[in-house]
């Protein structure tokens, strides 16, 4: 293995930290999605009791 220098550290640690982030926001978004299914299964059921209820 090569030996890097200060600016080929720099430029592997920004790489590194660029591509944690975009994965964390892929992530993010991912969870975000989850979370709004989740709600709208939930309301979706509610009101599904809901109208049962009126019946």
């Amino acid at each position: 293995m090569e030996k890097l220098d200060n600016n080929g550290l720099s430029k592997l640690n920004a790489d590194i930290s660029t591509n944690l982030k975009i994965r964390l926001g892929v992530y993010a978004k991912q969870e975000q999605m989850y979370i709004r299914e989740v709600i709208e299964m939930a309301l979706e059921s509610f009101l599904n009791e809901k109208e049962k209820q009126k019946n």
